[in-house]
């Protein structure tokens, strides 16, 4: 799925996530089985960067799971 991504409040671009569920909840899939240090930092920025808050991070042979939250500054300028 492809999401906008947007610089001080603006869209600049748009960014093709692994999955995303219920257009809510962003899940990036990781082909190792250890999570290697960059991943977190990316999918912190990707909810940065979107309008999603909510982030999994999918690793390993057997389903391990890392979540991050984020409170969007875009949403609370939309709904001022």
């Amino acid at each position: 799925m492809r999401a906008v991504v947007y610089y001080r409040g603006e869209p600049l671009a748009t960014q093709i996530m692994d999955m995303v569920v219920d257009a809510k909840v962003i899940v990036e899939n990781k082909a190792s089985e250890r999570l290697h240090q960059s991943a977190m930092p990316q999918l912190f920025g990707y909810l940065c960067a979107t309008d999603f808050q909510v982030g999994l991070l999918h690793y390993g042979r057997q389903a391990r799971l890392h979540r991050a939250i984020y409170e969007n500054r875009l949403e609370r300028r939309s709904a001022s």
